[in-house]
């Protein structure tokens, strides 16, 4: 006699768990291997699920033991086109900051090491922009993958909003950053300043730009109600009243 073959088959559901207990519910007694086979298919998906979630969580943490391993020997978070024992390691936390917000756990070891904040690293390739080449980017320039020249950009309209805390604003100024051409040349008169023990004449030009002309004509293009930090800035330099005494027209003789 011969053996009836049995069929193999699994049962694929798209609706939602409670809807398929419900629907269980209802079934009949002579249901009850159908049922069995529904749950035991459904215990046999949920383990694949669970070993897979495993073998991530495991690469997951293998990827941030190297972040911690890269920030111990360099000082620094890695920049996003940087790779490190084979792994491309800034493009990962750049990805997986965006993809674990639902994660707390994952996002706490991340904001651990810095890795949320993105000004931290758009500075740092700013200091190694300006260590390579000596300057400031340009408004198109890039540093690997790291669009730094743009990042600039919008630093120096965030610090004209007042957007930037103090902290951030001095260690931008310590690289050169300012959020205009007024505070630029007027970097300049304070270098000026320092470096010769006064503050410059009409006729003088420093670094290549006629600081003395451009500090006297402030007396007429500030205006003390609406340059206000401006004027106060003259002021605590001692430029202001020095400008204002020393260009007093004299009258004319009758």
């Amino acid at each position: 006699m011969e053996k009836r073959k049995t069929r193999q088959f699994s049962l694929r559901f798209n609706l939602q768990d409670e809807a398929i207990e419900a629907w269980l519910e209802k079934q009949p007694d002579r249901g009850a291997y159908l049922k069995r086979l529904i749950l035991a298919d459904k215990a046999r998906q949920g383990g694949v699920v669970a070993e897979a979630q495993n073998a991530h969580d495991a690469a997951w943490e293998s990827r941030y033991g190297l972040v911690l391993e890269f920030l111990d020997r360099f000082g620094r978070l890695p920049y996003y086109y940087e790779e490190f024992r084979g792994v491309k390691l800034g493009r990962w936390l750049e990805v997986h900051a965006k993809r674990d917000v639902e994660r707390p756990d994952r996002m706490e070891k991340l904001a651990r090491v810095g890795a949320l904040d993105k000004w931290e690293r758009f500075f740092a390739a700013l200091e190694a922009f300006c260590g390579r080449f000596g300057r400031l980017p340009g408004k198109d320039e890039f540093l690997g993958d790291l669009a730094v020249g743009a990042w600039l950009h919008r630093q120096r309209a965030a610090m004209r909003r007042g957007e930037l805390s103090e902290e951030q604003r001095e260690r931008l100024a310590r690289l050169g950053v300012v959020s205009s051409d007024w505070e630029k040349k007027f970097g300049l008169v304070v270098a000026f300043r320092e470096e010769f023990g006064r503050l410059p004449k009409f006729e003088d030009t420093y670094r290549g730009v006629k600081v003395g002309r451009w500090l006297y004509a402030q007396r007429k293009a500030l205006d003390p109600e609406k340059d206000v930090r401006r004027v106060a800035l003259l002021r605590q330099l001692g430029a202001l009243p020095f400008v204002r005494q020393k260009n007093k027209r004299k009258p004319k003789k009758q």
